[in-house]
C-alpha cells in the first residue's frame, strides 16, 4: 500500500524559492536583490569579524557539546535580555531561547492559542510567514491597513482608526523596528498613541524584532518595547539574531513574555517548555554561545557595535545612491522619492508591481520578491544602477509621487 499517495505537491517558497530560481539562471549578469541577508560591496556572504573572533574564544573554552536546557543557553538569555530590555525590571519576564525568530514566533502562536486567544491582526503588508506561522495552530487572522500604497508612508489616521475597531482579548502584531518590506516605523509620538489605543481596546500585541541595530541604533531599535514594558503592558517579543549579528543559518532568537506578575512569569514559562520540548526538545548550542561570548566580552562587544555601525551607513549610502538614480532615469524630481529616505531598514519598497518583478526577473535576470522589496544591504552601487536603468526601460511604470 502507498501510504503517501495523497500527499499533493506544495509551491515553492515565496521568498527562499526565488534563490532558487535565481541559482538555476545560467545570465552571467544575474542579480539577485530580495532575500534579506546583508553583504559588503564585493556582493559576497558577510561574517562579522567581531562574531568570528567570538567563535575562537568559544572554540578555546568550549568544554562540551552536551543537550542545553529547554529553555536554552541561560548566559545567552541573560545577555539578551539586556540587549532587548535595558535596565528594566526583569521579574516579570520571562525568557526562552528559540529556533531563530521564526521558531519564536511559533512559540507564540502555541502559547497565546494555549491562553484562549484565537484572533491575531496583522498589517498589510507584512512579512509573508507572519500568517502562516499563525494560521497553522488555528489562529483567525485579521488584516489592516499598514501602508498607503499611494503616498508610500504609513496612513497612521486610518490604522488608528482600524485598532479602536479591533475585538478585545485578540492579538496585534507590530514590527518593533526596521519593517518588512516596508521599511516605514512609528515615530515615538506614534509608538505612545498606538500604546493608548492598544490599552483601552484590550489587545495583546507581539512584538517582532528582527533588526535591532539596523535602524537608528540598537537602544532606539527597542525603544518602543521598552516603553510598552515601562507602562506595564503584557506582551511577547520574539527576537531574531540571524542580521543583527549576521548568523542566519545557525538559527539563534529567543521568545520574552512580558506577563502580568513573577509569578505569571513562571507558569507561562511552564508551559513554553512543554511546548518546546514536543516540538524540538531543546535548542542548538553553537550560535547562542557564540552571541553569549561577544556581548560578555567588552572589547567583542565595542568591536559588534562598531561594525553595526558601519553596515547601517553603508545601507544609507545605497538608500541615498537609489534616489538619485530614481531621480536621473525616470527624470523626475528627487523630492519624488523622499519617502525612501524615510524608510530604515535594510529594505527599501519603491512601489514597483507584480509586472515589473516578473518582467525584470524573465528579461533582466534581476530577481525581486513579489512585492517589489529591494534588499539595500545586498546590493553595491554597480547594481543599484543597473537595477535601476532596467526598471527605467519597463512601460507602464507606477511610480506615484508625494
Amino acid at each position: 500500500m502507498d501510504f503517501l499517495k495523497n500527499v499533493v505537491q506544495a509551491p515553492p517558497d515565496p521568498i527562499l524559492g526565488i534563490n532558487l530560481a535565481f541559482a538555476a539562471d545560467s545570465r552571467s549578469d544575474k542579480l539577485n536583490a530580495s532575500v534579506g541577508t546583508y553583504r559588503q560591496n564585493d556582493l559576497q556572504p558577510y561574517i562579522f569579524p567581531s562574531v568570528k573572533e567570538a567563535e575562537r574564544v568559544l572554540f578555546s573554552q568550549e568544554k562540551n557539546k552536551e543537550y542545553l536546557p529547554i529553555a536554552g543557553e541561560a548566559d545567552y538569555l541573560k545577555a539578551t535580555q539586556q540587549l532587548v530590555f535595558g535596565q528594566a525590571d526583569l521579574s516579570r519576564i520571562c525568557g526562552m531561547q528559540a529556533v531563530g525568530g521564526t521558531g519564536a514566533l511559533r512559540l507564540t502562536a502555541e502559547i497565546l492559542s494555549h491562553a484562549g486567544l484565537n484572533t491575531l491582526y496583522l498589517g498589510e503588508p507584512t512579512w509573508g510567514n507572519h500568517q502562516n506561522i499563525f494560521t497553522t495552530v488555528g489562529f483567525q487572522i485579521r488584516s489592516f491597513p499598514y501602508f498607503d500604497f499611494h503616498t508610500h508612508r504609513i496612513n497612521f489616521a486610518q490604522l488608528c482608526e482600524q485598532i479602536s475597531k479591533m475585538q478585545a482579548g485578540s492579538a496585534l502584531l507590530l514590527q518593533a523596528s526596521c519593517h518588512n518590506p516596508t521599511g516605514c516605523d512609528f515615530s515615538k509620538d506614534e509608538w505612545k498613541e498606538i500604546l493608548r489605543l492598544i490599552q483601552r481596546h484590550q489587545l495583546f500585541v507581539v512584538f517582532d524584532l528582527a533588526y535591532q541595530g539596523f535602524g537608528e541604533g540598537l537602544e532606539e531599535d527597542v525603544w518602543p518595547i521598552r516603553l510598552f514594558v515601562q507602562e506595564g503592558v503584557s506582551c511577547a517579543v520574539a527576537v531574531s539574531h540571524s542580521k543583527t549579528f549576521g548568523v542566519y543559518a545557525e538559527r539563534v532568537g529567543a521568545l520574552f513574555m512580558v506577563c502580568a506578575s513573577p509569578t505569571q512569569a513562571e507558569i507561562v514559562l511552564s508551559r513554553i517548555k512543554v511546548i518546546a520540548r514536543r516540538a524540538y526538545s531543546n535548542p542548538p548550542c553553537h550560535g547562542a554561545r557564540v552571541i553569549k561570548t561577544l556581548l560578555q566580552t567588552k572589547e567583542l562587544k565595542a568591536l559588534w557595535e562598531k561594525e553595526l555601525q558601519e553596515v547601517r551607513q553603508r545601507i544609507a549610502s545605497m538608500r541615498q545612491l537609489l534616489v538619485s538614480e530614481l531621480s536621473l532615469h525616470l527624470k523626475q524630481d528627487i523630492s519624488n522619492f523622499s519617502y525612501l529616505l524615510e524608510q530604515k531598514g535594510m529594505f527599501a519598497f519603491v512601489g514597483i508591481s507584480s509586472y515589473q518583478v516578473e518582467t525584470l526577473k524573465k528579461k533582466y535576470g534581476i530577481y525581486l520578491t513579489e512585492d517589489g522589496r529591494i534588499n539595500l544591504g545586498g546590493v553595491n552601487a554597480q547594481a543599484v544602477q543597473t537595477l535601476v536603468r532596467a526598471l527605467a526601460q519597463i512601460p507602464d511604470i507606477q511610480h506615484s509621487t508625494s
